[in-house]
Parts: C-alpha cells; structure tokens; sequence
C-alpha cells in the first residue's frame, strides 16, 4: 500500500491597500494562507485556504486531485468560493510533444463571462512540441460562442 507523504504551508501575508472609494489608506490588511498536499504512489490531493486576518473571512478555497499514470495526468479541481469546477488530463505522446485539455464548469451566477454558446462551461486545450532547434506551444480557450487561439 506504502505511505502518505504530505507537505504543509502556513503564510501571513501583510499588505496596505487603499480604499477604492475614498482613495485613502486602509489600514493594514493581513491574509492568512494554509495549504496541503498529500501524496499517496501516483494520487496527489491538495487543498489551498486563504482567509483574512482579524476578520476571519474566508477568501478563497479550492481543492485539487491528480492521478499521474505514466504518460496520462488527470485531474479534477475546484474553487468552493468562486464556484468553479474543472476536470483534465494531460497526455505526454512523446518526449517531444504534450497535450493537455480541460473542462470547466463556472457555476457562479453573475459571471461576466459566458462560456460555450453562453452555457457556463468553458473548455481549453494546449499543445506543446520540442525540435531540435525549437520549441512552441499553442493554446485554445473556448468561450462566449468564440474560440481564442494563441
């Protein structure tokens, strides 16, 4: 079965920000970020909490499982606050060449971005290739009935 490796992070990070309305300084603003990994063979779970300090409230929250199988990844994430769900794979074809693609489910409600034929799904793809003398990428992103190359 074997052992559960894990890895923690514990960060406060401190920043002055000023106030967008009255265009003054609010005092100091504190975030407080936790985060975890455990590592079982070829799972990997994470999770990532970032929370403001004194208040308490939670910021963010999201959530991450990967299944590395040799040349296969596959990986299924979440943003429990922003409302937002995905699952992908990558696959390694060759030592000179990987693609990766990935569905995305934004499920909040007042989203300012449409996904594909204005559902709230949303889907990428890269691809990316090693010659001798060069490498690119290139990339798709499908939203709002179009699809953006890069």
């Amino acid at each position: 079965m074997g052992s559960i490796k894990g890895w923690s992070e514990l960060q406060l990070d401190f920043a002055q920000n000023t106030n967008k309305e009255t265009k003054q300084y609010d005092p100091v603003s504190t975030d407080l970020t936790f985060s975890q990994t455990l590592n079982h063979s070829d799972f990997w779970f994470g999770t990532k909490i970032v929370a403001g300090v004194p208040k308490g409230n939670v910021d963010m929250c999201a959530m991450s499982l990967l299944w590395k199988n040799g040349a296969w990844d596959f990986w299924a994430r979440g943003g429990i606050i922003r409302k937002a769900f995905g699952a992908g794979f990558t696959w390694r074809e060759s030592s000179k060449r990987v693609h990766s693609s990935e569905l995305i489910f934004d499920a909040k409600e007042d989203a300012k971005t449409k996904g594909i034929f204005g559902t709230p799904l949303f889907f990428r793809y890269g691809f990316g290739m090693k010659t001798q003398n060069i490498s690119w990428d290139a990339r798709m992103f499908c939203n709002n009935d179009s699809i953006n190359l890069s």
